[in-house]
Parts: structure tokens; C-alpha cells; sequence
């Protein structure tokens, strides 16, 4: 019996709100990992030169959109679909900039 890669979910720290996430993927039976994106790195194969990404598909709930993006980039790098894309993070973090910069000159 084949058994399909774990759902990563990727975050730094664990507010409530991951802890729910946790729990729902536990009460329905669904294989997932924690991924601390502060020691996250780029070996992103299933190990012994598979070739196969270690994950099936990411969760990204990191709080800092920068290191949300690098781990998002270097996973769909390696074809793993994501929930929040890269280039989403990327816009909103462009956006948000602009939005503090207009900011800054109405005031």
C-alpha cells in the first residue's frame, strides 16, 4: 500500500490558530508536518536522490512574508503545490509597501 506525501505546514510559531489547523488535519485522519521556517532548508527531496518531494502539498502560515516567500519559492522550485503562491505573497508584500508609502506622504 502506497501512502501519499505529508501535507507541510509552514510556520514559525504555533499560535491558536495552527493549533487548530493541527487538530482538524488529526480529527480527519490527514498526514501532515510542521515545518519550522526558521530551519527550513533546500533539501527538498524524498532522500537517497528520489528525486520526489518529501511533501504533497504546503500550508504556508508563517508570519514574516519574507521568510514565507523563500519557502515558498524553494518548494514550488521543487513542484510542490501551495496553497498561498509565491508570486500572492510577493504582490501582497509589494501592496502592503505601497500602501505605507501613500501613507507616509498623505500624512
Amino acid at each position: 500500500m502506497r501512502t501519499s506525501p505529508p501535507l507541510a505546514v509552514l510556520t514559525s510559531r504555533v499560535r491558536t490558530e495552527e493549533k487548530r489547523i493541527f487538530e482538524a488535519l488529526d480529527h480527519r485522519g490527514i498526514s501532515y508536518l510542521h515545518v519550522d521556517t526558521r530551519r527550513f532548508q533546500k533539501g527538498l527531496t524524498g532522500g537517497k536522490g528520489s528525486g520526489v518531494p518529501p511533501y504533497g502539498a504546503a500550508l504556508s502560515r508563517e508570519i514574516s512574508q519574507s521568510r514565507a516567500l523563500y519557502a515558498v519559492r524553494l518548494l514550488e522550485s521543487a513542484h510542490v503545490p501551495t496553497v498561498n503562491t509565491a508570486e500572492v505573497i510577493a504582490t501582497v508584500e509589494v501592496e502592503a509597501f505601497e500602501a505605507g508609502t501613500l501613507l507616509r506622504i498623505i500624512a
